[in-house]
């Protein structure tokens, strides 16, 4: 089973509870990820919901990652830069997880796969 990782075009975190906004439904039934943010870290899901975009409270905005998408208006902007032909009312996957994490080291069984599957050698 390869592990999934989460791609960031912008990867700044706040210590604590982030937020990320992924189109469709791929990641509603996840539960951790490595991210590609150069740490090799794996992220564990705090809460995950799958809405429609147009839907999302601007209130559950305030922990984004992103500062650009803190907003329903800056959100927006930036799904439509990242997914093209990206409308609101899709239905979209809000994940939120805990940071800093972990530190994988070379000869985790997540890492390996992580690093493997960032250099086009996974699924």
């Amino acid at each position: 089973m390869s592990t999934a990782v989460l791609e960031f075009l912008n990867p700044v975190f706040h210590e604590g509870r982030n937020l990320t906004v992924r189109r469709g439904t791929k990641w509603g039934g996840g539960k951790w990820a490595a991210i590609n943010d150069g740490t090799h870290r794996q992220v564990n899901f705090v809460e995950v919901r799958v809405i429609e975009f147009q839907h999302i409270p601007s209130g559950w905005l305030e922990e984004e990652h992103d500062p650009r998408c803190r907003t329903k208006f800056g959100l927006t902007r930036c799904m439509k830069e990242t997914y093209k032909g990206f409308d609101v009312r899709e239905i979209v996957t809000m994940i939120w997880f805990e940071f800093p994490a972990p530190k994988l080291q070379p000869g985790d069984e997540v890492f390996d796969e992580a690093l493997a599957q960032a250099a086009g050698g996974g699924e």
